[in-house]
């Protein structure tokens, strides 16, 4: 097969760790082992906003000094703003761009100012040669692009899986682990679980919320965590990569994320693939993914009392969470993996590449 050269370009990397860099960083090692890519990530600097749109200037030079010494087939752009700069190369080089939509946060919320001006632009307004996202509940937005492809997130079935012994929540006594992974930022909703909980915690067993992610909101969390007086059953864990973020999705019972908004969320598939019940807000693609009382459970996004009731629902079903999670995990095996994805991006490649 024909050896393409491929310019990925995406404008926060590590430590800023979100679905969209999970994704590149996934379907890149695919991409070059089973598909024989040559693929080159330019990348900013970190999650703060004013680098990473400081950094769609830089990427400009240094992909076409790369190019000048072994030209690019195609530049693949990720996640908002590095369609500004893909866009830009793509008319200097006269090469195919394909630009993938990791969520439309701004644009689902209706939100209005600058930065959702500038994300409208970016998503729906700048016509690429073909569009990606990895939600299908993108396609509800007017956008000049007609060539889109749904393409889902993936997860690794192999590395996350544990075998049961006996159902953790069967062991007299023990705490029940619930799990949130993500940023503590507004749009993941964690606000919404600390009240919810506070409102229910006396009519649940013992349990544990632990809370994995950094953020802006942390601190404002924490004295939310002390107002309602869940400090014995909330932990703050901060980030956590590789081993230690798998070993928190293999000793959790539960997964709860309370996002606001969504595309497809990453961590949802991660969950089911270590056989994990999810509990998550009607956002995005989790209702055509999440089947009520079958792989998890829904509740109404920014709904405290829906998220109260769904979390009391979803314990009284706690000696399912066995079944429940396996059928997620059934799922992710059967549509969401990492090969499954690279080899649809791998297609776009080849159409676009003449």
């Amino acid at each position: 097969m024909k050896k393409l050269r491929i310019a990925a370009l995406i404008d926060a990397w590590l430590p800023f760790c979100g679905g969209g860099q999970v994704h590149v960083r996934e379907t890149t090692k695919i991409l070059k082992k089973k598909y024989n890519c040559d693929i080159v990530i330019f990348h900013g600097f970190g999650g703060n906003v004013m680098l990473r749109a400081f950094w769609n200037f830089l990427v400009i030079p240094q992909v076409l000094m790369k190019y000048f010494r072994k030209p690019f087939n195609l530049i693949h752009a990720h996640a908002y703003s590095a369609g500004f700069s893909g866009k830009i190369l793509s008319l200097i080089l006269n090469i195919p761009i394909v630009f993938t939509v990791h969520g439309a946060n701004s644009l689902d919320l209706g939100k209005k100012g600058p930065k959702a001006w500038l994300e409208n632009i970016i998503l729906t307004k700048i016509k690429y040669d073909c569009q990606i996202s990895v939600a299908r509940s993108f396609l509800k937005h007017k956008n000049v692009n007609e060539n889109i492809r749904v393409i889902p997130n993936g997860a690794d079935v192999r590395k996350l899986k544990i075998k049961y012994k006996k159902s953790k929540t069967q062991i007299k006594n023990k705490k029940i682990k619930l799990l949130f992974i993500g940023r503590l930022e507004e749009i993941k909703g964690v606000d919404i679980l600390l009240k919810a909980l506070g409102k229910v915690k006396d009519k649940l067993p013992k349990f544990e919320l632990r809370i994995v992610g950094e953020g802006s909101q942390k601190k404002g969390l924490e004295k939310l965590m002390h107002r309602l007086d869940l400090c014995k059953q909330v932990k703050f864990l901060g980030r956590k990569i590789g081993q230690k973020l798998t070993e928190e999705y293999q000793e959790a019972d539960l997964f709860v994320l309370p996002s606001r908004s969504e595309g497809q969320p990453l961590t949802l598939l991660e969950a089911w693939a270590a056989g994990l019940p999810v509990l998550a807000t009607s956002v995005g693609d989790n209702p055509r993914m999440v089947i009520e009382g079958k792989n998890g459970f829904l509740v109404k996004a920014g709904n405290v009392g829906s998220l109260s009731r769904g979390l009391l629902k979803a314990f009284k079903k706690r000696k399912q969470w066995k079944k429940i999670g396996q059928r997620g995990y059934n799922l992710v095996g059967k549509k969401y993996t990492w090969d499954k994805t690279a080899e649809k991006i791998y297609k776009v490649y080849k159409n676009h590449v003449h």
